[in-house]
């Protein structure tokens, strides 16, 4: 085109003119057709920023146009405080930055303190700087519409605190080839750039001041990138008053990202003298100045609202915003209003099912024309009945089911027009879930063990409310609670947080048993001791304050200074108490048994594949059991991990080690290896008895596609070197997960968020409760009055379900 943009802001690579580079940015897909995130999840949602970049021609600016002075931006009482981190700044760099930072201080308001990572680095002559918000969030308490995205500093300061506090919140960098004036004063010689001009202009975008579209220039097609538009998206509108952001089609959507666009706020339109402010919006799309801008020739200059034109020449000088700059950041902190009505909705799509307590809970996916068609809600007709259920997001809870009955449901989606046709589902039978008997309401457990001492039974659970580690005991058919450890430091006690793994096992005769408890300490992550003999507690720590590390490679093991705090398991045989638990620091599974006062320490497995033993990363989680003298233990074995800075398991393993006796020699086998169809087994493992017959079951991952896998298999089988195992059909119980529970008759498991069974023998896969056990680790089948329930921590507390 004749235009040449003399500034401009790329969300992608380094601009070049040339075809190869185009050609290069093609080979990853630009276009993504995006669903929106479910407007009732209360959970955040982040995704990545990404980078613009600031470029300039060198061309001098006409006449050196003195701007007219804008209207002040308002001042806060208190200024926002910026916290820049410079990486190679020349001084004289860091002062003009320095006064660029203070010009967004005054009127850019919040009480959470915005962090900026500034980068001086060699960019060439053409490529300024470029900057980008530290990444987008959605769904936190205090955005104003939950189904968009706001900027990092932005998010921070309507949600009241730091949504990300281990990164910034604008990340910029700035050429240090590139022709400067480092002069506040706006007196710029010829041929240079002013750099404080450059600064406020990419503060404004990594304030948010940025469209995350993206566009194809051979297809034609448009998309939101991984996963939806941001509130700037939201206010920019075309010609028929449709907003931008309602375009989720990516032939439609790319149309409209070469048409005229404004901003449809109220606060921006009003500066503006009570018109819409233009949108940079030429055709054909220029890629990296396109929406992220406004219009040139309407913001010229001299106009005083020229900072986010996209251009900037040799000399020019804006060192204020400018009200409609202004307005349209203050517009982004109020909800977007919607646009009009096109038509009918169309229906859902791919519905699921999750039965549920006489209930089921239905989640669908929106139809991509959701936004577009303003759909305001959702009704759902239940078959038999014709009842109509009616909600304003998926997923919808349908009650009031009668077990045994076949249940269909028509979902239909609502706008002001109407209703839109409907999607039926399959059919579901309801099911009825167990009773529920609260045992502590006080406490939040992510652990739970129990165990039988002198004939009472005996729970040991932690509170991740208090970080205390608990005891309830059936005396008389009623529950006494106590706390063991966590609330002082007599008599060998801790009060630090206690909410980590734990196992306990009994030793002696019946009458004079002692009652042993591990646990974790997650401050100085210790693995620590507590045992009982019917009068008093006795407290120790088993290993993890030692002085120094041990080298995997050393044969004989003694008390290490590594974390040893990750997960435990304890066995009780006639011969002695043993204690497994993982080196987090070397990644191995140590072994510690009891000898008087003192812990004889073992290497179990982690340090060499002879001999049956493995150097995967083992022990993030445990079980352990024993026949008799026979000692049994299951664990995960991670083989591989992914290269992202969350380092998640890419292929992993399920190993059963077991030994005859405390001082012989252990046998191993591999359970479960990593193959092409399920990559990582092992994301939680429990093991159970019956009749001299052990069991293990463990949650696994499928590939099915994914970037990176995710635990969505359960299976079990008898530990008895026959290799024989088996899996789990979910169907509309949901994907499995935690926590887990076997004996020799059933297992229980997580089913999102709720809790399922399946009949070892069948397999065949029930509901129990629609407690909420999203952040429970373990459960446990326990016997109470001659009828078997499962024990589990649930939002509300300690739990025992029976039928």
């Amino acid at each position: 085109p004749s235009y040449s943009p003399r500034l401009s802001c790329y969300r992608h690579l380094v601009r070049r003119n040339s075809l190869l580079l185009r050609a290069s940015l093609l080979v990853f897909p630009l276009i993504l057709q995006i669903l929106p995130p479910a407007a009732s999840a209360v959970t955040i949602q982040q995704k990545p920023a990404k980078w613009v970049e600031l470029v300039g021609t060198g061309e001098s600016i006409s006449g050196q146009i003195k701007p007219p002075t804008p209207k002040s931006a308002f001042a806060l009482t208190k200024p926002t405080n910026f916290q820049i981190k410079y990486t190679n700044f020349p001084d004289q760099a860091k002062t003009a930055f320095d006064a660029a930072v203070s010009v967004w201080a005054s009127p850019y308001e919040s009480n959470v303190p915005i962090t900026i990572d500034a980068t001086w680095i060699n960019l060439g002559r053409t490529v300024l700087g470029s900057a980008r918000p530290g990444s987008y969030f959605s769904g936190f308490s205090g955005a104003p519409d939950k189904d968009l995205y706001y900027p990092s500093a932005l998010a921070n300061a309507l949600a009241g605190k730091d949504l990300d506090e281990k990164n910034p919140e604008i990340v910029a960098r700035f050429s240090s080839a590139s022709p400067w004036y480092f002069g506040t004063d706006g007196k710029v010689p010829a041929g240079r750039y002013d750099f404080m001009t450059a600064v406020i202009h990419e503060l404004c975008h990594g304030l948010g001041f940025l469209s995350t579209d993206e566009y194809d220039v051979f297809s034609g097609q448009g998309g939101w990138g991984q996963f939806g538009p941001t509130a700037f998206d939201a206010y920019l509108r075309n010609d028929l008053d449709q907003r931008l952001a309602d375009f989720l089609d990516p032939n439609d959507l790319g149309k409209n990202l070469t048409k005229n666009l404004y901003w449809a706020g109220s606060l921006g339109t009003a500066a503006n003298g009570g018109k819409r402010p233009k949108m940079y919006t030429p055709n054909p799309y220029d890629d990296g100045s396109s929406i992220s801008h406004m219009d040139e020739n309407t913001f010229a200059y001299a106009t005083g609202n020229a900072l986010m034109s996209p251009q900037l020449d040799f000399g020019e000088t804006i060192h204020d915003p400018g009200p409609v700059v202004l307005g349209m950041m203050d517009d982004l902190r109020i909800k977007p209003t919607t646009g009009l009505v096109a038509s009918l909705p169309n229906p859902p799509t791919n519905p699921t099912i999750l039965v549920g307590d006489k209930s089921a809970i239905i989640s669908f996916k929106p139809a991509i024309d959701w936004r577009l068609n303003q759909v305001t809600g959702y009704s759902v007709t239940v078959t038999p009945g014709n009842s109509v259920v009616t909600a304003n997001s998926t997923p919808i809870t349908v009650t009031g089911l009668k077990p045994g009955v076949d249940y269909t449901f028509a979902i239909r989606a609502i706008n002001d027009l109407g209703k839109s046709q409907p999607l039926t589902t399959s059919a579901i039978t309801a099911q009825q879930g167990w009773k529920s008997s609260v045992l502590d309401a006080s406490a939040e457990p992510s652990f739970v063990s129990t165990v039988t001492w002198r004939g009472s039974t005996v729970i040991i659970y932690n509170d991740v409310k208090s970080g205390v580690l608990k005891q309830a005991t059936l005396i008389k058919n009623k529950w006494i609670n106590n706390v063991i450890d966590g609330e002082m430091t007599t008599n060998g006690r801790t009060t630090h947080r206690l909410d980590g793994a734990l196992s306990a096992c009994v030793t002696g005769p019946i009458k004079n048993q002692i009652l042993h408890i591990f646990y974790s300490d997650m401050v100085d992550f210790d693995l620590r001791h507590a045992q009982y003999d019917g009068k008093k507690w006795s407290f120790d720590i088993v290993d993890g304050n030692g002085t120094s590390e041990q080298e995997v490679e050393d044969p004989i093991r003694r008390r290490v200074s590594s974390k040893v705090n990750i997960g435990n398991a304890c066995v009780a045989t006639s011969e002695g108490l043993e204690v497994f638990y993982r080196d987090d620091t070397k990644g191995i599974l140590l072994g510690a048994v009891q000898k008087g006062r003192d812990w004889a320490y073992e290497l179990v497995d982690g340090d060499r594949k002879s001999d049956g033993r493995t150097i995967g990363d083992v022990g993030f989680h445990m079980a352990a059991t024993n026949v008799g003298k026979s000692i049994h233990l299951v664990y995960d074995s991670v083989l591989a991990i992914d290269r992202d800075p969350k380092r998640n398991p890419t292929q992993g393993d399920v190993r059963h080690a077991h030994k005859n006796g405390l001082n012989q020699d252990w046998y191993y086998e591999t359970v479960d290896a990593a193959d092409a169809r399920y990559p990582v087994a092992g994301y939680n493992v429990a093991i159970g008895v019956a009749v001299n017959r052990v069991y293990a079951t463990w949650l696994a991952a499928s590939s099915k596609g994914a970037l990176t896998p995710v635990q969505d298999g359960i299976f079990y089988g008898e530990l008895n070197g026959s290799g024989l195992i088996n899996s789990l059909t979910t169907g509309n119980l949901g994907t499995p997960g935690s926590p887990l529970a076997v004996d020799g008759s059933d297992i229980a498991f997580g089913c999102q968020d709720r809790i399922c069974k399946a009949n070892y023998s069948t397999g065949s896969v029930s509901f129990i409760s629609s407690e909420s056990v999203s952040n429970i680790s373990r459960a446990q089948w326990l016997t109470i009055n001659k009828k078997k329930g499962l024990l589990t921590g649930s939002d509300r507390g300690l739990i025992w379900l029976s039928p």
